[in-house]
């Protein structure tokens, strides 16, 4: 068993939390599109890749092995990074480290954000390189170099998506990962893609 697999056991495991409370949003994840109205979209992105974060803070990112999709129709999705979170409630502030990642110079790093809005179908948060940039923002509303990031929440059937999930540890070049983890138009509307949505499940919106 290798590192990544190692602590994705690890953090999965776990029933210890991490911060005092529940995380303030958990489940099944997506990085997406800011905007106030589902997008056709949303399911290939969810359906392409997503992370689990956990009540505890805990998270395991995941990808399709489209290569298998392709090749098979069958599903199976395999992880590529896993970290931990800690949220400052004072500050809506969180804290994200990432313990492991099959890029070597995102493993280690710790990523900030401040939670600006948490709907039912989405999470809103602003990111930041520096504490003193997130805690201005959180105190002044001033974004300054923030950037801008919304989550969308992935309406899966966990039952069925847990057969799909793998033990097995992404292979992928960091730019084969980054198509799957931020896909472009081309890839969105593919029709292998849209084979993918209905594999996995979910309904495209429209």
């Amino acid at each position: 068993m290798n590192r990544l697999s190692m602590v994705i056991a690890a953090l999965l495991l776990s029933g210890k939390p991490v911060v005092a409370e529940e995380y303030p949003f958990y489940g099944f994840l997506t990085s997406g599109e800011d905007v106030e109205i589902a997008q056709t979209s949303d399911a290939a992105r969810c359906a392409l890749s997503f992370f689990n974060q956990k009540p505890n803070g805990s998270f395991v990112g995941y990808h399709v092995d489209m290569e298998q999709f392709i090749k098979t129709k069958t599903v199976r999705y395999v992880a590529y990074n896993a970290g931990t979170c800690v949220y400052d409630k004072a500050h809506r502030l969180e804290s994200c480290h990432v313990s492991t990642d099959t890029d070597d110079k995102s493993q280690g790093n710790t990523f900030l954000g401040v939670i600006d809005s948490i709907g039912p179908t989405y999470v809103r948060t602003t990111g930041f390189d520096t504490m003193e940039e997130a805690l201005d923002y959180y105190a002044s509303g001033r974004k300054a170099k923030g950037v801008a990031v919304t989550f969308l929440r992935c309406p899966f059937d966990e039952a069925r998506l847990a057969t799909m999930i793998s033990t097995a540890i992404s292979d992928l070049s960091l730019e084969a990962r980054n198509k799957l983890a931020d896909p472009g138009p081309e890839l969105l509307g593919a029709s292998v893609t849209a084979e993918l949505v209905k594999a996995v499940g979910l309904k495209a919106a429209e």
